[in-house]
């Protein structure tokens, strides 16, 4: 899965997310882990080939799509451990379905 079609998968559903997890000290992580959220805080499936996975993204592309403009870190939801980023409306006009 490429960058943009990360993007799209995100703005594809109001209320997505990206969850970056942190591999804090005594954490069971080994290393950061970016998950799309649902928003009930489920994992994102998607299908292909006729198996279900949860797409993952490496943490450096966060960085990319934070200078981007197109997502925003919620600060509100922020903790030690974690981290949720969302669409931004730039993000949105880009990468939503409509578009």
């Amino acid at each position: 899965m490429n960058s943009t079609d990360t993007l799209k998968l995100l703005a594809a559903k109001n209320g997505r997310y990206f969850l970056l997890e942190r591999a804090v000290p005594r954490g069971s992580l080994k290393g950061d882990f970016v998950s799309i959220r649902e928003a009930d805080g489920r994992e994102v499936a998607i299908g292909r080939d006729g198996a279900q996975f949860t797409p993952h993204i490496p943490p450096e592309t966060l960085n990319d799509y934070l200078r981007a403009s197109f997502i925003a870190e919620d600060v509100a939801l922020t903790c030690q451990e974690s981290a949720v980023f969302r669409i931004t409306e730039d993000g949105t006009r880009r990468f939503s379905p409509a578009a």
